[in-house]
């Protein structure tokens, strides 16, 4: 083969310029050599997953993946259970049985659905916090609901459209807090309809401090921040900055602080993009790892986080579950060096 390259210096010449081409068409996002000591790597290729409790996590795989490997088996689901050595992997035959027939992470996923649509025809609404129904209150009725954990009321947004009354302030700022106690109490929401959406995907529950964290989609000129609001219950508001203006796609509430994921797949040739999963803490935002990640979930206590992640830019082909142990290495995550944020 050599003899045949050195005899023909143009296809040396083809040979090499196709040989860069491939190279600079399969970019990685620049990553260490080594996973940080708060990352573990499962091996687990990955469709979706959630936490069963503040040490195990039951994973879908999927089964088409090239990148599927030998972890786990053939089996379809399969659960990690964390340990020492990036813990053990056990295969799942019925998942049913292992997660039980009332299991509910309380961020959105469950076995138990029911549309949207018909949710409020008879005065119950599915609330994903709890996977159950619970009764909307009279003073909600004939608006569209978003239920809290019960005792925490609802909120609401007016059904329809605004025909004529876009302008008024009904229209503008139609949030509403409604008290879930029978008392009849109405708050109006501090937010417009332009930064704000009522699903669990920006309205996430963090048990560990007892409140809500509100992902806002609004920007200061001159301010570097992605705010967010922590809502309490009473309810209180606080509006803050969450996290570096630009990396915010996605925010998690952990004991450490708040956590985004930036994840803009890029086709681009040669392109590095900011994907990744960032901690906001301490006036500080930190990296915790580079690379496209997804589906990020927070353990119960607030401790730790899975998602799946690549180090590929710009697919989930190739991704695998990755565990954050935040808690434990707490000190040396919150005293590694990151940029400075305008917490105000």
């Amino acid at each position: 083969m050599g003899s045949f390259i050195s005899n023909h210096p143009v296809r040396f010449l083809v040979l090499s310029v196709v040989a860069t081409m491939v190279a600079v068409c399969s970019v990685d996002v620049p990553s260490p050599l080594f996973l940080p000591k708060w990352v573990t790597d499962t091996r687990i290729p990955v469709g979706e997953f959630s936490w069963l409790d503040n040490r195990r996590i039951f994973v879908w795989k999927p089964q088409d993946s090239r990148q599927q490997g030998s972890v786990g088996g053939e089996a379809k689901y399969v659960l990690w259970t964390d340990g020492p050595n990036g813990g053990t992997v056990s295969p799942v035959n019925d998942i049913k049985a292992t997660i039980g027939p009332d299991f509910c992470d309380g961020q959105g996923s469950t076995g138990q659905k029911r549309g949207g649509d018909e949710a409020t025809k008879d005065g119950f609404v599915f609330n994903k916090f709890v996977c159950a129904d619970t009764p909307i209150p009279a003073s909600a009725k004939g608006r569209y609901v978003f239920p809290l954990r019960p005792g925490h009321g609802v909120f609401s947004t007016p059904m329809g459209k605004c025909g004529t009354d876009c302008e008024t302030d009904y229209w503008k700022k139609p949030y509403r807090w409604h008290a879930d106690d029978g008392s009849g109490r109405v708050v109006k929401l501090p937010y417009d309809k332009d930064t704000l959406s009522l699903s669990t995907g920006h309205i996430k529950y963090a048990p560990f401090v007892d409140a809500y964290l509100a992902q806002e989609d609004r920007y200061e000129k001159g301010v570097e921040c992605q705010f967010a609001w922590w809502i309490r219950p009473g309810p209180a508001f606080e509006n803050f900055c969450a996290a570096r203006r630009g990396y915010g796609y996605e925010t998690f509430p952990t004991k450490l602080g708040i956590v985004t994921v930036e994840q803009v797949p890029s086709y681009h040739v040669g392109s590095t993009s900011d994907n990744g999963v960032y901690l906001s803490a301490n006036n500080r935002f930190l990296t915790l790892i580079p690379g496209y990640s997804f589906g990020l979930r927070v353990s119960p206590d607030g401790c730790r986080i899975a998602v799946g992640h690549s180090r590929r830019q710009s697919s989930k082909k190739a991704n695998t579950l990755f565990v954050f142990d935040l808690c434990v290495h707490k000190d040396t995550i919150l005293n590694t060096l990151g940029k400075l944020i305008d917490i105000r």
